[in-house]
């Protein structure tokens, strides 16, 4: 008889996790920033750029808090100060620092606010650029910083292809569990 180490909980894993800014610090940048893009089409392997304008940057810091939720029921903070938060029963987990981003959302004209984790997506990959130079000279200047991003795509679409052909080629037994 098989008995797992650990009892089975299925709730085990349900967190609820705020983050509350404590410090907000704008960088002043001298230049131009911007957010470089390319892109690779599933199906077609067509790649495209894109070029997005970035407003401004901040480095944020936050205090990070979680509390355990149970089934479909969300806690919500009583409030950002950190003694109520603690005294409701919430953790706190440290504090983290992001460098946040003004930029433009799409390309409908829309400011919106991200950090790094928005600009990792499975089909493309982007650079950060400071542009301080002259409007005219960034064909010239951006071209090795393009290369790049394309050299860095191409990677990183051949390692996702290597993971699915491993994920294919061994097929995934159901491991026995005695109880």
């Amino acid at each position: 008889m098989v008995t797992p180490a650990i009892p089975i909980d299925k709730d085990m894993n349900k967190f609820t996790t705020e983050t509350f800014p404590i410090s907000i610090t704008p960088i002043q940048i001298n230049g131009r920033l911007r957010q470089l893009w390319v892109f690779q089409d599933r199906e077609t392997e067509t790649k495209w750029r894109e070029v997005k304008n970035i407003h401004g940057c901040s480095i944020v810091i936050y205090d990070r808090y979680s509390k355990r939720r149970t089934g479909d029921n969300f806690p919500r903070p009583p409030s950002p100060r950190p003694e109520d938060l603690i005294e409701d029963g919430w953790t706190y987990d440290g504090r983290e620092t992001t460098l946040n981003w003004l930029g433009e959302y799409r390309d409908c004209g829309l400011l919106s606010i991200f950090d790094e984790s928005d600009i990792d997506v499975s089909n493309g990959a982007c650079e950060i650029v400071i542009c301080d130079w002259p409007e005219t000279e960034d064909e010239t200047r951006l071209a090795p910083i393009w290369k790049e991003i394309e050299k860095s795509l191409d990677y990183k679409l051949k390692l996702q292809k290597q993971r699915q052909e491993k994920n294919k080629s061994t097929p995934q037994e159901p491991i026995p569990v005695e109880c």
